[in-house]
């Protein structure tokens, strides 16, 4: 009878199995989620969407996951180099959720540097890993070989000019007077639509390669020159006198608003000092400058054509902005909650930098910059010493790390921060350490973070989404988005950017370092606010949302 049962139980076994796995089914499809398909979202970080995105249940394949209508769709990512940088890294962070779902990624950078770089090494490696194709565009040089030189030197002028040269003797420009009569028709015409200039008395090395080109008829991709010199427009800064390079283009720009609404800017082309300017508003050259307006070239023509313009400018509608906070990789969070590898993590890392367990680290995180602030930390933290020293205060040893550093290129920022330690004689509380992929050790072995990014702060800040995965605290600058993210007095404690801010930020370490029980409630606080709305499949719902909705304005 005993063995009649345990054969009977043997043949139902299978039909048992099968009907547990199909009531499982049943339950999952039931607990799945509706999801939203509007494109009408335009803030794709507010609270609304964070607390829908939060709670969605997430499932680790290509078919659940939000982008997954991004599947063998090529996309095409351009970004002006490949480094550590905040915007380098979340392209290729997103290239990577978008090859996860089946995208064709391609990515195209205009800078590589000319000697092998490690760093620039291992992205590139960890992108092929990915599937990711890399290429480079090459910028333009305007160096010249001798041959090169000569022959364009014969061609734009007259015979027996010379370059003129600077403090090496390398050739810097040849004078107008020296210019063939059909080259100097040429400067004009590209001073004023393709590389412009304030004046036309010579023509650079530069200026000298594209007429060259023109010359010799060979291709030369003007979209990029245009593109670039307008760039360099924008970041370049009035000389000691107070000039400034003209905007540029602003002829063509008229024309092309005008002749877009069906409006004509009367007024014919002038010229004055060797410049043509279109009629009316093309001779308004307002450059900004802290705010202010400073007028360069002739005088405003008040009239018909100044309003038509202005009304047509009025009209163009600009591209649309979408704002989407990051989310911490799967990778990180695994980390950040092992107690384990945090402990082991945390008692290598200070080992490495020869300080106890139960010294108190207050690091900063970011490549070595002024921009960065790690000077200004610098300062708070010796302040900080001071003021724990004028209270007498019982506190464990504090010291200051410096995660980011890179001595090979021996940057003058660089040296004066090392040169600020060694003079206020704190080498044993200050530690350097060189810029690495790998935060996630020094997270775990530090007991503050700092994020004092100067000017607007941190565009956003994702050292901070980490740090608060890890359970700490962050003092931050009240600018940014660092304040999109910190919770004043819940997930970390704000200070002011620039001077201002040095001895609030002093005063906010010795908080933090008094205060125990407010760091470790702080850490836990800055935990949940992660959990909620920085994690990784957080992200991928919110850009999403956004490439839908372009998608859908493609289509229409």
């Amino acid at each position: 009878m005993a063995k009649h049962s345990v054969a009977m139980a043997k043949k139902r076994w299978p039909i048992v199995l099968a009907a547990f796995l199909s009531i499982s089914t049943v339950t999952v499809l039931l607990m799945r989620p509706t999801s939203s398909d509007s494109c009408n979202i335009k803030n794709f970080g507010g609270a609304q969407q964070d607390n829908q995105i939060s709670s969605s249940v997430q499932i680790g394949n290509a078919a659940s996951s939000p982008l997954h209508f991004m599947k063998s769709k090529l996309v095409l990512m351009v970004s002006h180099e490949l480094s550590l940088s905040g915007g380098p890294l979340l392209l290729m962070e997103l290239a990577f959720l978008l090859r996860g779902v089946g995208s064709d990624v391609v990515w195209i950078t205009n800078q590589k540097p000319g000697e092998p770089d490690p760093v620039i090494y291992s992205l590139e490696s960890k992108m092929l890993d990915r599937g990711v194709q890399k290429t480079t565009i090459r910028s333009s040089s305007t160096a010249m070989d001798e041959d090169m030189s000569a022959l364009v030197l014969e061609t734009l002028s007259l015979p027996g000019s010379q370059y003129q040269t600077g403090t090496r003797n390398q050739p810097t420009h040849i004078l107008r007077s020296d210019l063939k009569f059909v080259i100097r028709l040429w400067q004009a015409v590209i001073y004023n639509n393709i590389l412009p200039l304030t004046h036309t008395s010579d023509i650079t090395i530069a200026r000298a390669k594209l007429i060259f080109c023109i010359m010799q008829q060979r291709d030369v991709d003007i979209a990029t020159l245009i593109s670039d010199d307008m760039h360099a427009i924008v970041l370049s800064k009035p000389s000691k006198s107070g000039t400034v390079r003209p905007l540029a283009f602003l002829g063509l720009i008229t024309e092309e608003v005008c002749r877009a609404w069906r409006c004509v800017a009367r007024g014919g082309v002038s010229r004055r000092g060797g410049v043509a300017r279109g009629g009316g508003v093309a001779q308004r050259r307002w450059l900004r400058r802290g705010g202010e307006e400073r007028r360069s070239g002739a005088e405003v023509r008040r009239g018909e054509e100044k309003r038509v313009v202005e009304e047509a400018l009025r009209r163009i509608k600009m591209p649309e902005t979408y704002v989407v906070h990051l989310g911490n990789s799967k990778e990180l969070m695994e980390v950040a909650e092992d107690s384990v590898a945090k402990r082991v993590l945390r008692e290598h890392v200070r080992e490495s930098l020869g300080v106890r367990n139960d010294d108190l680290l207050f690091a900063i995180i970011n490549s070595v910059s002024r921009g960065k602030g790690q000077d200004l930390f610098l300062r708070s933290f010796y302040e900080s010493l001071q003021l724990i020293q004028e209270k007498k205060l019982q506190l464990p040893s504090l010291h200051a790390v410096v995660v980011g550093s890179d001595m090979d290129k021996q940057t003058k920022f660089e040296m004066e921060l090392r040169k600020f330690v060694v003079e206020k004689k704190i080498q044993d509380r200050v530690h350097f350490v060189n810029k690495t992929l790998a935060v996630a050790p020094y997270l775990a072995s530090i007991d503050v973070l700092v994020q004092n990014s100067q000017a607007r702060g941190e565009c956003f800040g994702r050292i901070t989404i980490e740090a608060m995965a890890f359970r700490l605290p962050v003092l931050g600058t009240a600018a940014g988005g660092t304040m999109e993210i910190v919770v004043n007095g819940t997930t970390g404690l704000l200070h002011p950017v620039a001077k201002e801010g040095v001895i609030p930020l002093a005063k906010n370490i010795v908080k933090l370092a008094t205060h125990v029980e407010k760091r470790l409630t702080m850490g836990k606080k800055g935990y949940e606010r992660v959990k909620e709305r920085f994690l990784e499949h957080h992200m991928s719902q919110r850009i999403a949302l956004v490439l839908k909705d372009v998608l859908q304005k493609a289509r229409q």
